[in-house]
């Protein structure tokens, strides 16, 4: 197995809108792969903060197939940036349901990859989803301004004032 190409989408869902990271996980091998569990957690490079995470089981595989797994991301902002993947599978060997009777061998697949969400991608993404630009901190900073601005105005005249009465 191996990962390939990690791709941002946004899904709609009846009326809602929510963020998905496709995962491309390759069956290599030219076997079935059945009753496996995937396991895919996605962090920030560089953090150890979770940004989104699946984890389902009684997976199956056809032989040399590429599956679009997707990794629901939910209503929050994607933001731009590089994000590290790391994917693990594990196969059990056993046919899905109450039959113990093995079918493959185990297997224990851990991968990890890179991927960038840009600028432009995470705009329109969060556009698709609904999500607007928060500028509460360009508030903050023209009120802090404007606060300075009128105490350095309210100063400069009280000072021009009394230079003119001084004279």
């Amino acid at each position: 197995m191996k990962l390939g190409n990690v791709v941002p989408k946004v899904k709609f869902i009846g009326r809602d809108t929510e963020g998905n990271v496709n995962v491309n996980i390759h069956n290599t091998k030219p076997g079935l792969i059945s009753n496996f569990r995937t396991n895919v957690v996605i962090t920030k490079k560089g953090s150890n903060k979770v940004e989104a995470t699946s984890d389902t089981e009684g997976n199956q595989m056809a032989p040399n197939s590429i599956w679009n797994y997707p990794v629901k991301w939910g209503n929050s902002r994607m933001d731009a940036g590089t994000y590290h993947l790391t994917a693990k599978i594990k196969v059990d060997g056993r046919a899905p349901g109450k039959d113990t009777t093995p079918v493959s061998k185990k297997y224990d697949f851990k991968m990890e990859k890179d991927f960038t969400i840009t600028s432009a991608q995470s705009a329109q993404l969060n556009r698709q989803m609904g999500i607007k630009p928060n500028y509460t901190w360009l508030w903050i900073t023209l009120g802090v301004l404007g606060v300075l601005l009128l105490i350095l105005a309210v100063w400069y005249l009280a000072r021009r004032t009394k230079k003119k009465n001084s004279v």
